[in-house]
């Protein structure tokens, strides 16, 4: 695949390349002081910042082949894991993040509930799923006790808009929003290859088109996770962090709607 030159020389990219490399500094710094989690924020913590780290760099090698709207995709799911983190982090007891655990098993019993007719797919002794199935039983039964709001789809009582809002974060929120447009399969997201790519070759299907974007939103999301990654387990990287492209949250909440 072909490597747009116009992207990597541009702004945003650069900004997006200095950034994964202080993500590299912070977790070669996490190693070199052999650190170990021991709670469950903390375990939160470095997983969130593993899974958008390693989904910034996805986004970086999308943007430089021109692969705008793909990018764009990936940009939601560092969007949720900031989110999610800071919403349970900014509980001070540890009620927020013992049910997003325990939810877990909740997660594992469908999934082998989707696997069961398909054993060639899954070798889970039959005595673990029985404990699964009871630890997820007895988790919908605590929650949903007398809790109007519970819902089983999910682990917490409020949605991303909800979450989003409470952490002061409803101006990315609302970008989120739109991105939506180019992961579900729509008559709007199909649109645009319909109407300027119809008769033209594939190799131009490959742009420029929403690099920007992608890349802008990715910085905002990544940079705030790697900041509260760098306050839990160390410090000394908040000014690295916050002189990468400063202004781009402030950009992203003057198009917040006002509720």
């Amino acid at each position: 695949m072909q490597v747009l030159s116009g992207i990597t020389k541009s702004k945003f990219f650069v900004s997006s390349c200095q950034l994964h490399e202080i993500g590299d500094n912070l977790f070669k710094k996490y190693r070199e002081l052999g650190k170990i989690p021991e709670t469950d924020k903390e375990i939160l913590i470095l997983s969130s910042f593993l899974k958008s780290h390693k989904t910034h760099g996805a986004i970086l090698l999308l943007c430089e082949k021109g692969y705008g709207e793909d990018s764009i995709i990936l940009c939601r799911s560092i969007l949720e894991i900031y989110i999610q983190m800071k919403y349970i982090l900014t509980d001070t007891s540890d009620e927020r993040i013992t049910r997003y655990v325990d939810y877990d098993w909740v997660l594992r019993k469908n999934l082998f509930e989707n696997l069961k007719e398909r054993k060639e797919l899954s070798d889970i002794p039959e005595e673990r799923i029985i404990e699964i199935n009871e630890k997820a039983k007895n988790f919908l039964v605590k929650y949903n006790r007398g809790n109007p709001k519970f819902n089983p789809r999910t682990w917490s009582d409020k949605n991303n808009r909800e979450m989003a809002q409470e952490i002061h974060e409803i101006g990315l929120y609302q970008f989120y929003s739109s991105m939506c447009t180019f992961s579900h399969s729509t008559s709007r997201s199909l649109n645009e290859f319909n109407t300027n790519y119809t008769k033209q070759d594939n190799h131009e299907l490959i742009s420029e088109k929403y690099i920007n974007l992608a890349l802008c939103f990715a910085i905002d999301c990544h940079k705030k996770t790697c900041l509260e990654f760098n306050k839990m387990f160390f410090g000394g990287f908040e000014d690295q962090l916050s002189s990468i492209e400063p202004e781009i949250p402030v950009i992203i909440n003057d198009s917040k709607s006002t509720d």
